[in-house]
């Protein structure tokens, strides 16, 4: 961002890409090392932010940890693994004489998988290992005593350009203009809360200057249920969403969140404006 403080984001997915458009709308281009990254070789991330920090000489450094290809059902070995390089990245950074923060983008809909309801901050229900990893790597940060902002985030959706993984509206939009069916596990019924992903990235950005450190869940505080997430798309391609249930298994729990426990100043876009600006860009794409 600026000699004083540097920004650097870690994995540049759905919502890593929106945090850099918006840094770069207000900070310019960033600075974009030639060193390759290997995801699975945590000395190459080690090795480019050491050469960001040498270049820069900045006096405070946070660090946007966005990165993961795992998804829901990842196994145990997958999520060590990508632990492993998390970890190893994150020990590294304390050789840095520097003001040093962490921003975690973490899983609401994996820690809280089995709460239903969520009323509570500390209401934590994992019931896979994408979730006990994802909660060792926020204790990992308390463990070293890091400054940390940690974001629980519900289902996001938005629209990105190349490959990565879809969440249930992007998979559905796009399969529905391909005119293919989609695999929903759950029932019409099974309510989920969805957030924007710039709505998320918005937030995270702000609060980069803020000298505030704890653990918020970022959703919309609002429940959707599959059956009106079909009309609206529905409505909006003018064409039928072809939907095979798969119901009794995993992944099928209803995941939503009182609104009490989303940050007050969390500027919210409605579904169906998102739903829309979704659509919009991949038609046009």
């Amino acid at each position: 961002m600026t000699n004083q403080h540097c920004c650097i984001v870690v994995g540049v997915g759905l919502i890593g890409q929106k945090i850099v458009d918006i840094l770069t709308l207000h900070f310019g281009q960033p600075l974009v090392p030639t060193t390759p990254i290997v995801w699975d070789k945590p000395q190459t991330i080690i090795t480019v932010i050491d050469y960001i920090v040498r270049t820069v000489k900045p006096r405070k450094l946070d660090i946007i940890w966005s990165a993961g290809k795992a998804g829901f059902a990842a196994t145990d070995n997958e999520m060590q693994c990508e632990f492993d390089v998390y970890s190893q990245v994150i020990r590294s950074l304390q050789v840095y004489d520097i003001a040093l923060s962490i921003n975690l983008l973490s899983s609401a809909g994996g820690i809280y998988e089995n709460s239903t309801f969520v009323r509570s901050l500390d209401a934590v229900s994992p019931q896979r290992p994408y979730a006990y990893w994802k909660l060792k790597q926020e204790a990992l940060l308390s463990e070293l005593s890091i400054d940390a902002r940690i974001y629980r985030i519900a289902s996001v959706y938005g629209y990105k350009q190349g490959a990565g993984r879809l969440g249930l509206i992007n998979t559905m939009i796009r399969r529905t203009l391909n005119r293919e069916s989609i695999l929903v596990f759950g029932s019409q019924n099974t309510l989920r809360d969805y957030i924007y992903h710039f709505d998320i990235a918005r937030y995270i950005v702000a609060n980069l200057t803020q000298n505030i450190f704890k653990i918020e869940i970022l959703a919309s505080g609002k429940a959707t249920s599959i059956c009106a997430l079909i009309n609206m798309v529905e409505r909006l391609i003018r064409r039928r969403v072809k939907v095979l249930y798969v119901d009794g298994i995993d992944n099928s729990n209803d995941i939503v969140f009182d609104r009490h426990l989303i940050p007050k100043n969390l500027q919210l876009t409605s579904l169906e404006e998102g739903v829309l600006n979704v659509f919009t860009r991949m038609k046009s794409a």
